[in-house]
């Protein structure tokens, strides 16, 4: 028998059966440790069974994993989700003839969707052990439970809060989270959108939006159409258009300025926004499981604030262009490459889960010349690398590795202006303390490292570890150069400038599973602190986040 040496310690209690002749492993039974810092999960038992299969070793037989989920710990009246998997390996087979294609993980494997189709008379015929009274039930509770208003609630509120659009039937309106906003170029904003719902169509998707702030009196607005010619593999058409105002320099994980919180949560005015016009055609395909590209055509038309041009140096600074508008017109394409990873699919998006393997990303966008009026002839390439691994008993890791190049000569706007953030709630994939239009570049390389310790500190502080707070560290670098031509080329925003010969840097520490969704860190500016010319900047900074792990 075993149980946990520690309290809060993310291990199990229970027994192992061991032969008395060989010493092997004949049964398992154990379960997760009570008082394990672990989220959502009240309960979790796992049974496995070992057989003398011909007469020469011991093989797994049966495994079994019952877990109770449940968003409140202990809770006895918020209802949760029981699950139960039970997996039986049989007919074993040796001496087989060797080849190399054995050993070789498929890629090519394709799950029938009408596979669940099938009656209960077929499934009695291949499940190899029967269903007990209990089991049974559970078919008839699933479909009666559908039609309790309470777990309908449950069900359109859960659905509202994690997608920020809540459904009516065909339409569902939304997101919430954008209804209001307000910033120093628009004043107030108000939006209204909306998106048709899958019993409309399981196939596309249609959304809208229509905004308004009323300082600066004028309408915005967007639609976007989504088309999926299949879900395994992945084959996805996206269409969509926008008239809007947008924030260069923002990453994609990033909270949108017209988000309530980045609004309540600024550090700073949100005064650097700049009109886009935008056309964008995209189409996903999954050759297989790891391998997927993204096929993308893009006409951006970027408009100056009020009646502010863009100053261009065409030749040299003596040879002045002042205009109103920058237009260009991209091809590009995306790879992602991934090894042994797994999926969570809704109706149109995927969730990934964590695999030990390296995610890598390759994109490339070209710059059409004299295409629509374009005049800008340039070649871009970026570079991800990402990937999660765990420590044992001292937590997991996560580091992400971002490189990219830009060939051309080309005014600030169409330049990598680098991701920084003004508001207190944190980004990973920012500089959190770096501020908008802050450093810009050519080519450039970017370092992100995080570690989190999962309770492995607090858990031996007797008070401490009865909150089930988390620690977590991170450490982010960045160094990018630009080239003289492309310094010469525009007439650069105040404050907006190259790396120079000092990189970047930033260090912070936090603690989440706040209340089990929240988290707070400490983020320290290590350089650039004091660059002649520039107005100061924050060199420490407390910011928060919503931050779901188990």
């Amino acid at each position: 028998m075993f149980k946990p040496k520690r309290k809060r310690e993310l291990t199990y209690t229970g027994s192992l059966w061991v032969n008395d002749t060989s010493y092997a492993i004949i049964e398992v039974k154990m379960r997760i440790a009570d008082d394990a810092n672990i989220n959502f999960i009240n309960y979790m038992e796992v049974e496995q069974e070992y057989d003398w299969v011909d007469n020469r070793l011991w093989l797994k037989t049966k495994d079994k994993i019952a877990v109770d989920f449940n968003p409140i710990e202990n809770a006895i009246k918020v209802i949760g989700v029981y699950g139960q998997k039970t997996v039986f390996q049989s007919n074993y087979k040796f001496d087989l003839p060797e080849h190399k294609s054995v050993f070789q993980q498929r890629v090519d494997v394709i799950i029938d969707e009408n596979i669940i189709q099938e009656d209960e008379a077929y499934w009695d015929t291949i499940r190899p052990e029967n269903l007990s009274v209990t089991e049974e039930g559970i078919y008839t509770m699933i479909d009666s439970i559908k039609s309790v208003p309470k777990f309908k609630l449950y069900r359109q509120v859960g659905y509202g809060l994690a997608t920020g659009y809540f459904q009516f039937g065909k339409i569902e309106l939304g997101p919430y989270f954008k209804l209001f906003s307000y910033n120093a170029v628009e004043g107030a904003r108000f939006r209204v959108g909306g998106r048709t719902s899958p019993e409309l169509s399981k196939k596309f998707r249609i959304g809208a939006y229509l905004a308004y702030g009323t300082l600066d009196d004028q309408f915005k607005y967007g639609a976007d159409f989504i088309y999926m010619f299949n879900k395994n593999p992945r084959r996805r058409l996206k269409v969509f258009y926008k008239y809007d105002l947008e924030q260069l320099g923002l990453s994609e994980t990033a909270r949108p300025t017209d988000n309530i919180l980045s609004s309540f949560f600024s550090r700073g005015p949100i005064d650097k926004l700049t009109f886009v016009r935008q056309y964008n055609m995209l189409y996903e395909h999954e050759w297989f499981n790891g391998l997927i590209n993204t096929f993308v055509i893009d006409r951006r038309e970027l408009y100056p604030l009020g009646d502010g041009k863009f100053v261009i140096y065409p030749e040299s600074r003596l040879d002045t262009v002042y205009t109103s508008s920058i237009t260009t017109t991209e091809l590009g394409v995306e790879t992602r490459v991934s090894f042994d990873e797994q999926y969570v699919d809704g109706k149109y998006n995927r969730a990934t889960i964590k695999s030990q393997y390296p995610v890598f990303t390759v994109k490339y966008r070209f710059g059409i010349p004299d295409l629509f009026t374009n005049d800008y002839d340039y070649h871009k390439l970026n570079i991800g690398i990402l990937q999660w691994f765990n420590l044992g008993t001292i937590g997991w890791s996560r580091f992400y590795i971002d490189v990219g190049k830009i060939w051309g000569t080309l005014p600030y706007p169409l330049l990598k202006i680098h991701d920084g953030n003004q508001t207190w709630l944190f980004d990973e994939y920012s500089s959190n303390l770096m501020n908008y239009y802050e450093f810009v570049s050519d080519q450039y390389i970017s370092f992100y490292y995080t570690h989190h310790f999962d309770g492995l500190l607090f858990n031996k502080i007797p008070l401490i570890r009865k909150l089930k707070w988390r620690e977590v560290i991170h450490f982010r670098g960045l160094y990018g150069t630009l080239s003289e031509k492309n310094l010469q080329f525009s007439e650069f925003p105040a404050n907006l400038r190259p790396l120079g010969d000092e990189p970047y840097l930033e260090a912070g520490a936090g603690i989440e599973n706040i209340f089990t969704v929240f988290r707070i860190d400490a983020i320290w500016r290590l350089t650039h602190l004091n660059d002649p010319g520039n107005p100061p900047v924050s060199k420490f900074g407390i910011f928060a986040s919503v931050h779901f792990s188990f």
